[in-house]
This record gives C-alpha cells, structure tokens and sequence, in this order.
C-alpha cells in the first residue's frame, strides 16, 4: 500500500512538472495569437503638420489600415518619415489601444532660396538645404546669391560634430547647413539600446557618405570610428515590429502605392 501510494505521488509530480510549462506555453501562444487577430491598426492621426498633408504623412510613414498595432517598428517609421520628408524636424509615433497611431512632427519653415547649379534650393534658419524650390516657392522666398552650398558625395568621408540625438540615430553636421543621418545601428560595433550611450551633443565622429537621396538630397551616414558598444548601455528597446522589417519594406510596392506622387499643400494650418 505505501509503494502505491508513492508511486501515484510521482505520477502526480510529474504531471504537474509536464503540465505546468505546457500551460504556459499554451497561454503565450493564445495570447500571441489573440494580439496577431486583434489590434489591428483603423485609425492613423497626423498631428503638427501644414507644408505637409496628413496623407503625405501616412504615405511616409509606411502605416496602413490593417497593421497590426504591436508589429509597427517605432524606429523604422521615425526614420521614414524623416528620409521622405525633408520639411520634417521631429517626430515621435504613439499607439493607442485598441486601433490607433498618432504621428506627431514638427515642421522646419523656408526661409530663402539659393541658386546652386542653375537650380533652387530652399534652405531653412540654420541654412540647412531642405528641397528643390518649384517656381511658386522661388518666387515666394527670399533669393540669398553670391554663396554655393558646399555638398556631399557617396563615398566621402566627413569628421562632423553631433548636432542632433534622436531615438533612432544622430544627426552629423557635414559642411554649413548639410548634415546627415548616422543610425543607431551604426553608431558603434554591438547593440546599443540608446544613442546617447555612445554619442553626445558636441562629439566628433569620423563618417563616410552611404546614400544619398536624389529627391530630397538627405543623407545616410556610416560611422568610421566605431567604438565598441559599452556592455553597461542601456538594453535595446525590442520593438516587436522589428521582427516583421522584412515585411514593411514590402509595403512600399504594395498594389496603388507605386507611381504615386504626394499632394502638397502651402497653406498654413494643420490637417488631421
């Protein structure tokens, strides 16, 4: 009777080592699926914008009715919206549960023009080239001659200070009113959770020009000094979008998206 009795404890014992983490991963598995099924994106919100139309933002940012809600990389929306948008000076990206994304920017206002090559340029107040000039904003703006803005090639290299830190990267001041975009995946050899453990406002760091824009002349930097990534940094934030990269930059050659051309509009006033 005792050896019964021990044997059916371990049977219950060992029922419950097997089941306990089988519960586990079933109930991980339920939820992944659930949160896979619902949370799906219905609404996207652009706030802060007037050079710029909330469609033009929604286009840049690459978000569409569907996406699901904890599958958005946060960073590699950021970085979109800025690449695509030169008029773009901030921007951050906040889910609301259960449906919606709200974009918010912040806009650089023209200044002047200046002629390069036969050509306009729009430059903002730091003198910064933000986009070609169409003959409506020619004639709008100030025409600053007798200057030719300095510029980049692919391939060069720059020593540049630190000029901008945002979640997503650095921006680097390559000549007067040209600065660049270092990511924070190339801000040094590992993974770094947050830029500022590697960069500070100030810093000079040793890049080489990867890409640039042909249409909105914004640069991608990659960094020659690389230092290796501090192991006390900051953990990197796991976005789980980053998991679906592959997929949003599909989203670009989605049927209706390519060939078209944003609308632009120069009114003042902010569009949701």
């Amino acid at each position: 009777m005792a050896d019964l009795m021990r044997n059916s404890k371990k049977k219950i014992t060992v029922r419950k080592a097997l089941y306990g983490p089988g519960a586990f991963l079933i109930a991980c598995a339920a939820l992944i699926f659930l949160m896979s099924i619902f949370f799906r994106v219905k609404t996207v919100e652009v706030r802060g914008n007037s050079y710029y139309t909330a469609e033009e933002v929604e286009l840049a940012s690459g978000v569409v009715e569907g996406d699901n809600l904890f599958f958005i990389n946060r960073f590699s929306v950021v970085s979109r919206i800025f690449t695509r948008l030169p008029y773009v000076e901030d921007v951050s990206l906040t889910r609301y549960l259960p449906n919606k994304v709200v974009i918010e920017i912040s806009e650089c206002q023209a200044l002047a023009c200046v002629s390069y090559e036969g050509q306009s340029w729009v430059i903002d107040r730091n003198c910064r080239m933000l986009t070609q000039a169409d003959q409506a904003e020619a004639a709008s703006l100030a025409q600053v001659r007798g200057i030719t803005p300095l510029t980049a090639e692919v391939g060069e290299v720059f020593e540049g200070e630190v000029v901008g830190i945002k979640d997503f990267g650095a921006f680097v001041k390559l000549t007067p009113g040209k600065d660049g975009l270092l990511h924070i995946s190339r801000v040094a050899n590992g993974r770094v959770g947050k830029v500022e453990d590697v960069l500070s406002l100030g810093d000079i760091v040793k890049v080489e020009v990867l890409e640039i824009d042909p249409k909105t002349g914004k640069i991608s930097l990659d960094r020659l000094d690389k230092p290796d990534a501090p192991a006390s940094a900051s953990p990197a934030p796991r976005d789980k979008g980053e998991r679906h990269e592959r997929r949003e930059r599909r989203e670009d050659n989605r049927p209706g998206r390519a060939g078209r051309t944003p609308r632009r509009r120069h009114e003042s006033g902010s569009s949701n």
